[in-house]
């Protein structure tokens, strides 16, 4: 989980530079339509929790990438519970054998 914060934290420093670099440009994006690009390309599991959230109701892209760190932390701790049980499961299997 730490790759995930470190991506998160990553995203909001680049974002910082970028936004000011791109303000009063034909390139400039709107937090919201950012948010709305970032959303789209994201991970299928992720965009799911995301639309469950009601993610894009976020003003703010900082906002919205605080509730996506969330998703997808509680996305990765799913994962690995469902593969702890599926280890476990496996496991059994073979020594019943």
């Amino acid at each position: 989980m730490a790759e995930a914060g470190f991506l998160w934290d990553s995203c909001r420093n680049t974002w910082g530079s970028v936004k000011s670099s791109l303000r009063n440009t034909h390139s400039h994006l709107s937090e919201e339509r950012l948010c709305d690009t970032l959303e789209t390309n994201i991970d299928g599991d992720l965009h799911l929790l995301a639309r469950e959230a009601d993610a894009s109701a976020k003003e703010k892209l900082t906002e919205w990438m605080d509730l996506m760190e969330r998703l997808d932390a509680k996305r990765k701790m799913e994962l690995k519970r469902q593969r702890e049980v599926a280890t476990d499961e496996v496991q059994t299997n073979l020594s019943a054998k």
